[in-house]
C-alpha cells in the first residue's frame, strides 16, 4: 500500500481549501552521517538515504509529474537506440549456433532498455552474469533493478566486494532475504574475473581469492562530481528548485477549484521525518494504520487552522538546524493571499 502524503482538503467552515505537500527539495537531504546498516556479524549495506528508501522517493516524485516521466522515459528510449546489434555473417556455423543458443535464453532488448532506463533514472546499472559451469563462457545476462539493489561498506583498498539485492521497500533485517552477489572490480571488472577464476595472476596489489562461483555483478555509473556509493542524478536540480513545487500545487488548485469551488487557502509542506517520527513514537507499522494515522494527523492540522481563523491560535512545531546553519522545519504552513 502506497502512503498518501500529498492531496488538497476541504475545509468548510472556511470556504477554502489546504494543500497538503511534502517538500520535493528534501529527498537528496541529509540531516546525519550515512553509516552501514547491519544484517548480522558478517553482512552489512550502506543505505540509500538516511532511511534507504531515497530511489523511491525520487520515482515518486518523477511518478507524479506528468511531463517529467515522459522525459525520462524519452531520455531512456534515446539511450536505447536501436537496440543492440549483432552479426554473425563472418562466423562459422559452430560460433552462430552459440550465438543463437545464448540469446534463446537472454532477451537482450528487455535487458538493454531496462540498463537505459536505470542510467536515465540513478545514474548507474547493475548487470549479472552467469557462467558456466567450467567458467569459459557466460550463459545468462541478467539486469538487476537499481532500485533494489544496495552496496556493502568499502573495503580499505577502496574495494566493494558485494551488491546485495533484495526488496528494501519493505523492511529486510534477514540474511534469507537478501541476494547476496559477488561485485567485480568496478574499474576493471574483466581482469578481476580473470584474476578470480585463476586465468591470470594478479599483480595490482587488491587482496583477490581464487573462487568457485559462478554469478558475478558488474556495476557501471555514469561519473559524477560527489557520489561516493549512490551517485545524485543531474536532474536532482528540479526537485531542490521550487518550480517543481509550485507546478504541483498548480494542479491541486485547479482541481479543487473545479470539485467544490474552494480556493486554496493554505499551503502546508510536511517533511517525511515528521511522519516517520509519529509513527515510531505510536508504534504503528502496517501500512493501513500508518495511512488513517495520516488522516487523522490532516484532520487535527486543518481543525486546527479553522481555530486560528478564529481565535489567533499559534501552531509551534519541531525543527532542527542543518550544518549551514539553515533552519530545517518539519512542518511548514504557509497562508496564500
Amino acid at each position: 500500500m502506497e502512503l498518501n502524503f500529498n492531496s488538497v482538503e476541504t475545509i468548510p467552515s472556511l470556504n477554502a481549501s489546504a494543500a497538503f505537500q511534502v517538500d520535493s527539495g528534501k529527498v537528496f537531504k541529509e540531516d546525519c552521517d550515512i553509516v552501514p546498516t547491519v544484517i548480522d556479524k558478517s553482512l552489512s549495506y550502506m543505505p540509500w538515504g538516511g532511511d534507504n528508501m531515497m530511489p523511491y522517493n525520487i520515482l515518486k516524485l518523477i511518478e507524479d509529474d506528468e511531463t517529467l516521466s515522459t522525459c525520462q522515459q524519452f531520455n531512456a528510449e534515446v539511450c536505447y537506440g536501436s537496440g543492440l546489434q549483432y552479426g554473425t555473417d563472418e562466423c562459422s556455423a559452430a560460433v552462430k549456433q552459440q550465438v543463437e543458443d545464448f540469446l534463446l535464453d537472454n532477451a537482450l532488448p528487455s535487458y538493454f532498455l531496462g540498463v537505459c532506463q536505470d542510467f536515465k533514472h540513478f545514474g548507474f546499472c547493475v548487470s549479472v552474469v552467469i557462467l558456466n559451469a567450467d567458467g569459459t563462457r557466460i550463459v545468462r545476462l541478467l539486469r538487476k533493478e537499481a532500485c533494489y539493489c544496495r552496496l556493502t561498506p568499502a573495503e580499505r583498498d577502496g574495494s566493494i566486494r558485494h551488491i546485495l539485492y533484495a526488496n528494501w521497500r519493505q523492511s529486510v533485517s534477514r540474511r534469507e532475504d537478501i541476494e547476496v552477489i559477488d561485485l567485480l572490480d568496478i574499474n576493471s571488472p574483466w581482469r578481476d574475473l580473470a584474476i578470480r577464476l585463476g586465468r591470470i595472476a594478479g599483480d595490482d596489489g587488491r587482496r583477490r581469492v581464487r573462487t568457485k562461483s559462478r554469478k558475478f555483478a558488474v556495476l557501471t555509473r555514469v561519473p559524477t562530481p560527489d557520489s561516493t556509493y549512490y551517485p545524485i542524478p543531474y536532474y536532482a536540480s528540479l526537485f531542490r528548485g521550487k518550480w517543481y513545487n509550485i507546478k504541483q500545487l498548480i494542479g491541486m488548485a485547479k482541481e479543487a477549484k473545479l470539485k467544490n469551488n474552494a480556493p486554496i487557502k493554505y499551503q502546508i509542506e510536511i517533511s517525511n521525518k515528521y511522519w516517520d517520527s509519529i509513527f515510531k513514537a505510536e508504534g504503528i507499522t502496517d501500512r493501513h494504520q500508518q495511512q488513517k494515522r495520516i488522516v487523522r494527523e490532516k484532520q487535527q492540522i486543518l481543525d486546527f487552522l479553522t481555530g486560528v481563523e478564529n481565535a489567533g491560535k499559534v501552531w509551534f512545531s519541531t525543527f532542527y538546524v542543518a550544518p549551514t546553519g539553515e533552519v530545517q522545519h518539519e512542518v511548514v504552513i504557509n497562508k496564500i493571499r
